[in-house]
């Protein structure tokens, strides 16, 4: 077993000897805490150690970095799961060398012995993602909803066959929430949405287990329903909310009875998400219409239909040729008109 301590020292001038110490019970409550007593005692049994050196600037999470203390299998009787109290000692004579750690909330400790942290650990992800963010044939379970009278539920997808995404109703507000850990590095939290009226706004909050809440953004819904999920991408990048476990993201509509809501492909990202390629159209004059767009966009699908609505849109059965950086089709013109669009499945 492992335990990873996200952090760092920030003055002083060689290295701190850092051991980890368990609890055969936990005695305090699921907080981590800096500076408090620490209880030498026979319920106190050595796990590992670290040395930790010197590193400029500790709470600036870009000189921070991860410290492994190979445990290995002296957490006998943990099945993995539920909390372990795990107490932090400096075995040197280093004092006044900050060091914070934010394996899941802010642990400041001055390097002082007898005054050394404790943390309630948790098993962390290294790799942490949403599960289930797809909605893949209304796969739920991995989701929580927390609602006074709004609704949330899966609904077949119009823009992809085969597919589902989330469907938000308000009566009061209603919140689609999942519990898991955030990268330690800054990210993006991103996700695919659409406003099927045009009330209601979208709060999207992350909360740790301490309780504390912070807004990462809103999304209000606008004048006209566009027909067209859009993809946002809120950046995280507070150091206290790097490197969480059991962390809650919630996303929540609120409005007018009635708001709707569309809620699909939610995910962690290192990259904020790039918008779809533009969709060229030119009239030839002999009775054909020439579609095109960047042939370095992969992955999208030209659509037809006879008007601008949600459902009846059809695959354009034709191949693209690339000319130049473009992909091109060219089409019979209808004397109705039609409505051409890119879909990612």
């Amino acid at each position: 077993a492992r335990l990873n301590l996200f952090g760092g020292r920030n003055s002083a001038a060689g290295v701190m000897d850092v051991r980890a110490y368990r609890y055969s019970f936990n005695t305090w409550n699921d907080a981590s805490n800096g500076a408090v007593p620490f209880a030498a005692d026979a319920n106190c049994t050595y796990l590992a150690s670290k040395l930790i050196s010197n590193l400029l600037s500790a709470d600036y999470i870009g000189t921070s970095q991860w410290h492994e203390f190979d445990i290995g299998a002296q957490l006998g009787g943990w099945s993995g799961d539920g909390f372990l109290s795990i107490a932090l000692r400096n075995f040197n004579t280093v004092f006044g060398a900050s060091v914070s750690f934010v394996s899941r909330n802010s642990v400041p400790w001055d390097g002082s012995k007898g005054k050394e942290p404790y943390i309630v650990f948790r098993t962390y992800d290294p790799n942490p993602s949403v599960q289930s963010g797809a909605f893949a044939e209304g796969d739920v379970s991995d989701w929580i909803l927390i609602s006074g009278g709004g609704t949330a539920a899966a609904v077949a997808n119009p823009y992809a066959e085969g597919d589902a995404l989330m469907e938000l109703k308000s009566g009061s507000p209603v919140t689609l929430a999942q519990d898991l850990d955030t990268p330690a590095g800054p990210f993006y939290v991103v996700f695919s949405h659409e406003f099927r009226t045009a009330t209601g706004s979208l709060e999207v909050t992350l909360k740790d287990r301490d309780g504390n809440s912070t807004l990462l953004g809103t999304v209000t819904a606008p004048a006209s329903v566009a027909e067209a999920l859009t993809t946002t991408g809120l950046r995280v990048e507070a150091p206290e909310l790097l490197g969480l476990d059991q962390a809650r993201l919630s996303f929540t509509l609120d409005g007018p009875a009635g708001s709707l809501l569309w809620l699909d492909d939610i995910a962690f990202s290192d990259t904020a998400p790039v918008g779809g390629p533009v969709l060229r159209i030119e009239l030839l004059g002999r009775g054909q219409v020439l579609l095109a767009w960047p042939d370095d966009s992969v992955g999208f699908v030209l659509q037809e239909n006879a008007g601008v609505t949600t459902a009846g849109w059809n695959v354009v059965g034709a191949v693209p040729d690339v000319v130049g950086e473009e992909k091109q089709v060219i089409l019979e013109a209808h004397e109705s008109g039609r409505c051409y669009r890119l879909v990612k499945p």
